[in-house]
């Protein structure tokens, strides 16, 4: 057997957390991360060698994707495998990650080692663009390349002059040359890419047309007179927040008359882009999707539109910038400090810099806008520009107790209800629940739950994030709620209590409790015992909705009724 000296290092996460778990692949010196499309879920692999730094890596990539959740990020059930590669294999492991593949009418990507390609594969009108992946993101495979490859080939680039910003591999520079752009400038900030995108235009013979700037993006286009600049045609294949933070450097980077793309965006972000870069006078003229991924693209308009109350990159409040919860009370012109992951990603990620702002929720629910004065990956710090309290917490005080599910049914429910707007979640351990709890990994779980409560907080646009509480025994709940409350157990053996019936028993000013079952639903022996607590059994109707789906069903009810839910604010 040869001697095992590489290990091939697989991590998958939900679509929205794979760039920045990208860049924390980056930042533990992967010397390239490819983009593995096989299997049920797509991943990232890198190849690390095995030695005495081999074991602080992964611990330290471990801890990093965890802390994504600090940052706001839901990656997900986090997926991280190692597999020993022997060294006489690792050339073929690598290889065998990226084959040719076809992108759009015409551009055919391909490894080098592929060439020449039969004609089965690229025929004489087809453009082929090779691209070495063993340095560099972008082979083609990944869903946003793809889309950031289709929306070049629409762009008409003939005579073109083409920012790529962002270039990684330079696999978007290379193409735009290869559809007729007459100069493309492709910038990246980091010197892995950048030197794998110069090999990759060489390779290609594009030299002549392209030119490869290391540069820190943001800074760069900040400055007046970016080289080139304005372009006719940009092309981004980012993250979404940097879309929401940056909207007016991008649409400064286009010309009037221009075309743009944007591709990087989480379908669950796609509403704030647009609402952004139209904000910073863009024209979205199509939303293109592909798995979990969307490309936004359009127009700058020669002259653009009037749009009286719209401000770039979420004017002087925090609406559309990106926000994060802190544990202080600042006042007016007071200083805020970010730490842990939340600083990473807004540093390296949305690319923060003095002067930039973002949105802070206090624990008593002021939302702050807050100017940056340093960025670091390890801290950011700022000074409150403005602080405003905005009514969107539910007037109704409500708690969700849900009987422990299988699988990442949880997961859903703690989501969905947050967006939804309850107050407390105390998840149980009821007679019928499949899963038995392992109080070994009671405090991992309780904290993913509130991390996923927390980034459903900061999406939905909250001002609170519900605790998620430890779970309990279903007998032992009742001693931690409010016995002046509502309580309410939806039971599928009620026939004629209904849930719109119950509420008109509540008392003004009190709450309400909502008891769900697991999948096999309470025994009889638990609905008695919490109907003897004076809780009330109801019914939501003929049909039988499953654990994750009552619960939310109910909420929606019960905050509609409250008029949370369906009016204006």
């Amino acid at each position: 057997m040869p001697a095992v000296k590489w290990a091939e290092v697989r991590v998958e996460v939900a679509a929205e957390a794979v760039e920045a778990a990208t860049a924390l692949l980056w930042e533990l010196g992967a010397g390239g991360v490819a983009e593995d499309d096989r299997g049920p879920r797509p991943g990232l692999v890198v190849y690390w060698p095995v030695d005495d730094r081999l074991g602080g890596r992964l611990e330290r990539l471990r801890q990093g994707l965890e802390g994504l959740r600090d940052a706001g990020l839901d990656p997900g059930a986090v997926v991280l495998t190692v597999r020993p590669v022997p060294e006489t294999d690792w050339v073929e492991a690598c290889r065998a990650h990226f084959q040719p593949a076809r992108v759009g009418r015409r551009l055919v990507v391909t490894p080098p080692w592929h060439l020449p390609l039969p004609e089965a594969t690229a025929g004489p009108d087809d453009l082929v663009v090779v691209i070495d992946p063993g340095t560099a993101f972008g082979t083609g495979l990944h869903p946003t390349t793809r889309l950031a490859l289709e929306a070049l080939e629409r762009s008409a680039l003939g005579g073109s002059r083409v920012l790529d910003a962002g270039t990684g591999s330079g696999i978007l520079a290379v193409a735009a040359a290869r559809l007729g752009a007459a100069a493309v400038t492709a910038v990246d900030v980091e010197p892995e890419a950048v030197a794998a995108a110069k090999e990759n235009v060489a390779r290609n013979g594009v030299a002549g047309t392209v030119k490869i700037v290391r540069a820190d993006l943001v800074t760069w286009l900040a400055e007046p007179g970016a080289a080139g600049g304005p372009w006719d045609v940009v092309v981004a294949n980012l993250v979404s927040q940097f879309f929401i933070a940056r909207a007016s450097l991008v649409a400064g980077a286009v010309r009037p008359g221009g075309r743009w793309a944007a591709t990087g965006v989480s379908l669950a972000q796609t509403g704030a882009v647009r609402r952004a870069l139209e904000g910073a006078g863009l024209r979205v003229e199509a939303t293109r999707q592909a798995e979990e991924w969307v490309c936004l693209e359009g127009s700058r308009p020669a002259a653009p539109p009037a749009r009286p109350g719209a401000a770039p990159d979420g004017g002087n409040g925090a609406g559309s910038m990106y926000r994060v919860f802190i544990d202080s009370e600042p006042a007016e012109g007071g200083q805020v400090s970010v730490g842990a992951a939340a600083a990473r990603y807004l540093a390296t990620v949305v690319r923060l810099r003095p002067g930039d702002r973002f949105g802070a929720v206090t624990p008593s629910g002021w939302e702050l806008v807050v100017e940056v004065l340093s960025a670091s990956a390890e801290r950011v710090t700022g000074r409150v520009a403005d602080r405003r309290r905005v009514p969107v917490e539910p007037r109704l005080r409500t708690t969700l107790v849900q009987g422990l599910a299988k699988g990442d049914k949880l997961d859903w429910v703690v989501q969905k209800a947050t967006e939804l707007g309850v107050s407390r979640i105390i998840p149980a351990a009821c007679e019928r629940s499949v899963v038995r709890w392992d109080a070994r990994k009671a405090a991992a779980r309780q904290r993913r739950w509130q991390a996923i409560a927390e980034e459903a907080a900061r999406q939905s646009g909250r001002l609170v994030v519900p605790p998620v509480e430890p779970v309990t025994p279903l007998a032992q709940v009742p001693e931690r709620l409010d016995g002046g409350d509502r309580w309410l157990v939806l039971w599928e053996g009620e026939r004629g209590h209904g849930l719109k019936e119950a509420l008109s028993g509540r008392a003004p000013g009190a709450g309400v409790v909502l008891f769900i079952g697991p999948e096999g639903g309470f025994s009889d022996s638990e609905v008695q015992t919490l109907a003897g607590r004076g809780a009330v059994r109801v019914t939501l109707g003929p049909r039988i909705l499953r654990t994750e789906t009552a619960g939310l069903a109910a909420l929606a009810v019960v905050l509609y009724d409250a008029g949370d839910l369906g009016s204006p604010a």
